[in-house]
């Protein structure tokens, strides 16, 4: 008897994805690349910052595949950027609105969704079946009127709605559309994020992994390293790195730093880094508190406070504690939320 196909067609809508770097464009890479196992999946995104890559790509992938389009920007990027603004708007909305609509078109997409709410405000007007996956907490009470309108608008219409983690789910409370909400952790590939064959013991090696802007608070480590001051301490500061370099970055590494000085969501560094092994210290902003309160330290990011903690942390029982944590609650088993309401519409 031959085997009935379930596989669905599926629209990616996302302003974030490789060769890009950031935790929004790792995510959204390994969502289809994790999909694509089971479905066949089209991704809508942009031209990359820094340009020279084709318009379209085709990928065979276990039972489904993969479609990549890339369009021109409304409004040209040269680096990452967040939050809500017109010039954001603009550069997104319009072209992404103008491509999906053709395909839409031409394609029956089982399901559109959308990774951040520029792509679900074009996901809304064009397709009835529409996921979204909120990549970032926006603090909605201190938003603009309007900002909250269209949000309103645009989350009434989607189906299921994505949040990473608690505060995630916090965020959009006051839109009350719980009954649609979903929590998920990111997850990574430990065949490839795992521990290393053996670290230095001559030296305590310390990382920061993030864009050289003051929010993710690069300084602070900088501080912390002029107060410790001392040679057997060795820092090393990666601002921008391919994606296949991070892996053996992490492993030369003791301890990973997140400094940042807003509130971010789940962060993908913590994940990658304490699958590699290393002892976690983040800020007590955002989700980061939620995320490392079982395996890692949060606390307030002043220089003295990260040299402190540095200097005082047994790094070998945080690693050891942050790489068994990795290893059961970061692993591809969390994208089963995604796949089960693509193939039956409810999430278990």
């Amino acid at each position: 008897m031959q085997e009935k196909d379930t596989s669905k067609k599926i629209l990616i809508l996302t302003p974030f994805y490789p060769p890009n770097t950031g935790g929004a464009e790792t995510f959204c890479h390994d969502l289809v690349q994790t999909i694509s196992e089971y479905h066949n999946v089209d991704v809508l995104t942009f031209q990359p910052f820094e340009g020279g890559f084709v318009d379209y790509q085709e990928y065979n992938c276990g039972k489904g595949s993969i479609n990549i389009r890339r369009i021109k920007w409304g409004i040209k990027h040269k680096t990452a950027w967040q939050g809500i603004s017109f010039r954001n708007f603009f550069s997104v909305f319009p072209k992404m609105f103008f491509h999906a609509r053709s395909l839409i078109k031409t394609n029956r997409y089982d399901v559109v969704h959308a990774q951040g709410l520029l792509s679900a405000m074009v996901a809304v007007l064009l397709h009835k079946k529409v996921f979204i996956t909120l990549l970032a907490l926006y603090d909605f009470p201190s938003q603009k009127w309007y900002v909250n309108k269209l949000t309103q608008f645009v989350l009434n219409r989607c189906e299921k709605i994505f949040v990473e983690g608690e505060n995630g789910a916090n965020d959009i409370r006051q839109f009350n559309v719980d009954k649609k909400v979903r929590m998920f952790n990111h997850w990574t590939d430990h065949k490839i994020f795992c521990l290393p064959d053996k670290r230095t013991d001559k030296t305590t090696n310390i990382l920061f992994v993030g864009r050289p802007i003051k929010i993710k608070g690069m300084h602070i480590i900088k501080g912390a390293e002029k107060i410790i001051n001392n040679n057997k301490y060795r820092f090393e500061y990666v601002t921008k790195v391919k994606f296949q370099k991070l892996p053996e970055i992490y492993k030369r590494n003791h301890i990973c730093c997140v400094p940042s000085l807003y509130d971010e969501g789940y962060s993908r560094v913590v994940m990658e880094a304490s699958s590699c092994g290393c002892a976690i210290i983040t800020s007590d902003r955002g989700s980061l508190p939620e995320q490392v309160r079982k395996f890692g330290i949060y606390i307030k990011a002043t220089p003295r406070n990260f040299s402190d903690v540095i200097k005082g942390v047994d790094h070998k029982k945080y690693g050891e504690r942050a790489y068994k944590y990795s290893r059961k609650y970061f692993s591809k088993d969390n994208a089963k939320v995604f796949l089960d309401a693509y193939e039956n519409g409810n999430i278990r």
